[in-house]
């Protein structure tokens, strides 16, 4: 098929593609865009209306000009959304008045508050107004009982979150600034103060309705798991899903289960199809019925909190519910298309989060690839036909969203048709019981007996999904591929797809020789990535390690006596880890802080046991490895150590920090910081 052909039967990929490419550009130069916002709104707006007028004349020119108009509509749009985060920071401390808008978390040393920073209350200068910051308020009895519609008066150095640098790691600076977050401040214990509470956070109704419905779960006798599953499937609140639970779903490659996503609202809009299907058959009532169908499943979103997921499946399935009333029915892709143009319209941002991006690539897939694995297997048999649908529905979606879950999540699910099979109906059957119990409220006996059926359909199916992540090779776990190979990887898909179509000796060899040249890549830059001897410091505050790791892809982490946050480390180096063919280094503890690897010795400093002390032979160190603890100077070390090198940790102070700095520039030490560098990597 020719490109051409295709941009012909889905028109609107013509807006959406540059659209797309727009919002890409913008999020890379997000900066230049905050920045000159106001500048660029006016010269783009009139560059569009004098281009218009020209075209106007110009015959025939309109379809070249046309991508260039969306890719400006899209870096627009996404430059106005990314500067909400734009924000100038002040120096030192200042008071604030904020705002919390959603329930405060408790995090492992404080309590996460997302708040609204209304406005600098210590000055006539505003200076922010606002703008959305995540503060975190020491632990205490004051800080626990704060709850969403809060206003506080804060003390407080508004900061922005920094990235550790270690390459490869979560951008959690870009993520919170697609989500509009400014920043984050750390707030003491008493340099904050309850000043009242905004009603209209806390009593609207669609936040009681969702209170109420996981209530109504408690009282009929849900509980962990299974009420986890239950609030998850119906109003999208995953909060409760334990470590454990996740796993089990994340293993045998049924995670999409629990994100509200097509597969739950094509259930609930199935169900109002079947019941206001008599109001269809008179003309003057179909658009009543399609109006209460589309207003339905939007009032839905809205008790879910408009995931993306369920924004694209609930926009589809109205365009879908509105195509009714024409005599044309729209090709399923082009209103796919149409939903992601008007969604990227609405929120650009949307582009970027993994739910929008694995939900409509699963689409794809199965509208694309779900037809000719049908035809595989002709049946006239009504029970082999259902199964044979369920199966090459769930092999299309599996196809479609493999790259995207393997590059975020370095993973893939060997038995997931085992898993589709068996959740997919059971979800059917929970969510039209759940239903089914919502509809007897009034009757609260008999809602007890759904209730209870219900209950043991969710912990039968934790159970089957259980017993497959436990199979053998359940998953191949630590996968690492690049956004490169994603791009190859879809390429592929789409050359095989069309040799399906045309079985030609051209076909067959471009999809052969496409899929011989992605294994070879692949093969590559693995071979390219794999580490040779080397000594690794890292970046991760609060955990000073040292990383030994050897020709053969063993290392090990070595770090003092006192324990160290291992959870950050592993949680910020794992993907530079498996990026470079590392397994999960073991653990070794240096009781006398000093290690020696091929010939290089690293010293920790740590506490004060080196001070004050003299020695007639000093002791060799290429690594002098400085972190929080130490109060002394590099003076005093120098008694016992030749030192070649010094490394500064991030968790030193800045006073501290300045001052090794100095004497190291004295005595021409070269000295490593961490907070900037990221990570210091040492050959052998």
């Amino acid at each position: 098929m020719k490109s051409t052909s295709l941009l012909q039967k889905h028109p609107i990929l013509r807006l959406l593609l540059p659209l797309m490419l727009g919002i890409v550009l913008a999020d890379c130069f997000y900066q230049e865009l905050a920045n000159y916002q106001d500048f660029l709104l006016i010269i783009t707006l009139t560059s569009f209306f004098l281009l218009l007028l020209f075209l106007w004349k110009i015959k025939g020119c309109f379809p070249f000009f046309l991508p260039l108009i969306m890719m400006g509509i899209g870096m627009l749009l996404t430059g106005k959304s990314l500067s909400k985060s734009f924000f100038v920071y002040p120096e030192g401390n200042a008071v604030y008045r904020v705002l919390i808008t959603e329930q405060p978390e408790e995090k492992e040393r404080s309590i996460l508050c997302k708040s609204l920073v209304l406005e600098r209350a210590d000055t006539i200068q505003k200076g922010v107004r606002d703008k959305v910051f995540l503060l975190y308020l020491a632990k205490d009895s004051a800080s626990f009982a704060l709850g969403k519609g809060d206003s506080l008066l804060i003390y407080a150095s508004l900061a922005p979150v920094l990235n550790s640098g270690i390459p490869d790691a979560f951008d959690y600076p870009r993520y919170l600034r697609r989500k509009g977050i400014c920043g984050s401040a750390y707030i003491a214990a008493d340099h904050w103060q309850l000043t009242g509470h905004d009603e209209a956070l806390t009593n609207d109704r669609l936040t009681k309705t969702r209170n109420y419905l996981k209530e109504r779960y408690e009282r009929l006798g849900f509980k962990g798991d299974e009420l986890a599953i239950l609030t998850a499937l119906t109003i999208g609140d995953k909060e409760e899903l334990s470590e454990e639970i996740q796993e089990i779903y994340s293993v045998s490659g049924a995670s999409h289960i629990l994100a509200i996503s097509g597969l739950h609202i094509g259930l609930l809009y199935a169900v109002l199809w079947i019941l206001l299907s008599p109001m269809r058959k008179r003309k003057y009532l179909k658009f009543m019925s399609v109006l209460l169908i589309v207003s339905t499943l939007w009032l839905f979103a809205a008790l879910t909190g408009f995931p993306a997921s369920v924004v694209r499946s609930v926009t589809m399935f109205s365009l879908i519910a509105l195509s009714s009333l024409t005599q044309e029915r729209p090709h399923t892709l082009n209103t796919l298309a149409s939903a992601a143009f008007v969604m990227l319209l609405f929120q650009p941002l949307w582009l970027f989060e993994i739910g929008f991006q694995m939900s409509f690539a699963a689409v794809v897939a199965i509208v694309t690839l779900n037809p000719f694995l049908s035809s595989l297997w002709p049946t006239r048999n009504k029970f082999l036909c259902r199964f044979r649908d369920l199966l090459s529905v769930s092999i299309s979606a599996q196809i479609g969203v493999a790259p995207i879950v393997a590059f975020y999540f370095h993973r893939f699910s060997i038995y997931f048709i085992f898993s589709n099979l068996w959740a997919i109906p059971m979800v059917t059957l929970i969510m039209y019981i759940a239903l089914l119990m919502l509809v007897f409220s009034p009757f609260y006996t008999i809602q007890q007996w759904i209730a209870l059926l219900e209950n043991k359909l969710i912990h039968w199916q934790n159970i089957g999904l259980e017993y497959i992540s436990q199979l053998p090779h359940a998953s191949i776990d630590r996968v690492w591929i690049t956004i490169g190979e994603i791009v190859g990887f879809y390429m592929v898909i789409w050359l095989f797809y069309r040799f399906f179509q045309r079985r030609t000796a051209k076909n067959t060899l471009w999809a052969l020789g496409s899929m011989c040249l992605l294994l070879f890549a692949h093969l590559g830059l693995s071979i390219n990535n794999r580490m040779s001897s080397c000594i690794v410091f890292y970046n991760v505050r609060g955990c000073p390690t040292v990383h030994l790791i050897s020709d053969t892809g063993n290392s090990w982490i070595s770090t003092t006596d006192s324990l160290p946050n291992m959870k950050t480390l592993i949680n910020q180096a794992n993907p530079y880890w498996m990026h470079h063919k590392l397994e999960i280094p073991k653990m070794l503890t240096c009781e006398n802080q000093m290690v020696d690897y091929h010939g290089k010795r690293i010293c920790f400093i740590n506490d004060a046991r080196w001070r004050w002390k003299k020695s007639d032979t000093k002791l060799s160190v290429d690594y002098l490895y400085i972190t929080s603890g130490y109060r002394g100077t590099l003076a005093e070390l120098e008694e016992l150590f030749d030192i070649n090198e010094v490394v500064i940790d991030a968790s030193l102070s800045a006073f501290y920090t300045n001052r090794l700095d100095t004497e190291c520039n004295e005595r021409h030490i070269p000295i490593h910081h961490l907070i900037d560098e990221g990570i210091l990597c040492i050959p052998i």
